[in-house]
């Protein structure tokens, strides 16, 4: 992850440079039910209701922050397009399979984990529910 460090992109206000990046723990808050993640999209048919946010649950998985310059949600994107190796059009095509979440958390941080960690952190606590 630290070759993430100095990594600049954009323009005016899409601009960013990461500016370091340490190891961290990530904090999730799916929802669970009967062993199972609900849908955390709202759509027509699903209401983040009482019941949704009733059933959240902590899932702490090993990740990394990063302290950025300018534009933390395009520093997110870039961010992506460096470990996964590809554009952000090509992440978004339905054949593609990531390996890595970016998400900016504030005005100067941005959340990176590893989707697997996630995925086997959150089995467990899908089986604990």
């Amino acid at each position: 992850m630290k070759k993430l460090v100095g990594l600049e992109g954009g323009t005016n206000d899409t601009w960013f440079k990461i500016l370091d990046v340490k190891k961290a723990s990530i904090n999730i808050y799916p929802s669970i039910k009967d062993g199972k993640v609900m849908l955390d999209v709202v759509m027509d048919d699903v209401v983040m209701d009482a019941e949704f946010f009733k059933n959240k649950k902590k899932v702490n998985i090993p990740g990394h922050y990063a302290i950025v310059a300018g534009n933390a949600v395009c520093a997110a994107e870039g961010i992506l397009d460096a470990l996964e190796g590809v554009t952000l059009e090509k992440r978004y095509d339905v054949n593609f399979t990531p390996k890595y979440r970016a998400i900016a958390v504030n005005p100067n941080g941005v959340e990176i984990w590893e989707i697997a960690d996630y995925e086997a952190e959150l089995q467990k606590v899908c089986a604990n529910a």
